[in-house]
């Protein structure tokens, strides 16, 4: 993974990304991926400590530094390390989009995938899905609500 500084437009929030598995489709190999206010910080923060003659923000031996730092946080918490940190991360970021209401193709579109793809590797059921259903006040209570009490006579919903 190597993250170039011309690969990065902050000004439109977006990130250009290449992938050679996907250089044979359409946009060939590369996509375009909004970038979240958080990590417009981050890369922003590389922007002004790494010199300009530096063109890459993030490179291997760096993700390799990420993945073991970010092993030690999961295991100092006590939690379960992940056996693939940024493909992990990724899918967080995707079902994340998805929960905030972005539609399942725009998502798997700039992630690089398919949505069959999406739907078989990465989408996951959360807790909160249930939830969301069973809440006394929740929002599927109330949409349930405004169809009864919409004068539906019984055996024409």
């Amino acid at each position: 993974m190597l993250l170039t500084r011309d690969s990065v437009d902050l000004s439109e929030r977006k990130l250009r990304v290449y992938a050679t598995k996907t250089e044979r489709y359409e946009k060939g190999g590369f996509r375009t991926v909004p970038i979240a206010p958080i990590l417009a910080q981050e890369l922003e923060t590389q922007f002004n400590v790494l010199p300009e003659s530096e063109p890459y923000l993030i490179f291997e031996n760096r993700r390799k530094a990420f993945d073991s730092g970010f092993r030690r946080i999961l295991f100092d918490a006590g939690l379960e390390k992940w056996p693939k940190t940024f493909q992990n991360l990724r899918s967080s970021c995707e079902n994340d989009w998805i929960k905030q209401g972005i539609p399942s193709h725009v998502v798997a579109d700039w992630l690089g995938h398919s949505v069959k793809t999406q739907e078989a590797y990465y989408l996951r059921v959360l807790p909160e899905y249930f939830d969301r259903v069973t809440a006394p006040n929740g929002e599927m209570s109330h949409a349930a609500e405004n169809v009864l009490s919409s004068g539906t006579t019984r055996g024409t919903i």
